[in-house]
């Protein structure tokens, strides 16, 4: 059976436009936790890609512009949507091995485009083991006494460690 993969800009269809722009908000807020090469990798792309009005470089714009401009490239391009969630998972790494653990004991596989996505135009398929939501997705995760993100968090959290979309 052929497996078909969508890119990343089809995860905006799953998240809320509230938690997207936190998404990017927390990414930006907490960029010297970020990873050296994460970090580089961060602030070239939105120097190269991200443009605010009236600022030469997006990163000396204030936070609420930068991050609304962000919104509008995690939307519509792939690469930088990448970026973003390379960066976002990074902040959560000392959750990532626990987490996958839980995942595979709820029946998760992984795909074998993640955690990498080297071709973020083809890098999430589609299906969540069956009777598994968000809920039961949370509640395995935050089984964890590390792990303090919230039930949307946890999704993404699954959708980005195993290559799969609900």
């Amino acid at each position: 059976m052929t497996q078909f993969y969508k890119p990343m800009i089809g995860l905006n269809v799953y998240l809320e436009p509230k938690f997207r722009k936190e998404l990017i908000e927390k990414v930006y807020a907490n960029i010297p936790e970020l990873s050296d090469d994460i970090r580089r990798d961060l602030l070239t792309m939105t120097k190269e890609l991200v443009k605010i009005a009236g600022f030469r470089n997006p990163m000396s714009a204030p936070l609420p512009l930068r991050v609304r401009a962000a919104e509008e490239k995690f939307e519509k391009d792939s690469r930088f949507t990448k970026q973003i969630l390379t960066s976002w998972a990074d902040l959560h790494r000392n959750v990532q091995a626990i987490a996958m653990e839980n995942l595979k004991s709820l029946g998760f596989e992984v795909s074998e485009k993640a955690p990498f996505y080297e071709d973020p135009e083809n890098a999430f398929s589609v299906g969540w083991p069956k009777n598994i939501d968000y809920n039961k997705v949370h509640e395995a995760l935050s089984n964890d006494t590390e792990n303090k993100l919230t039930i949307d968090e946890n999704a993404l959290l699954a959708i980005w460690l195993t290559g799969y979309l609900p």
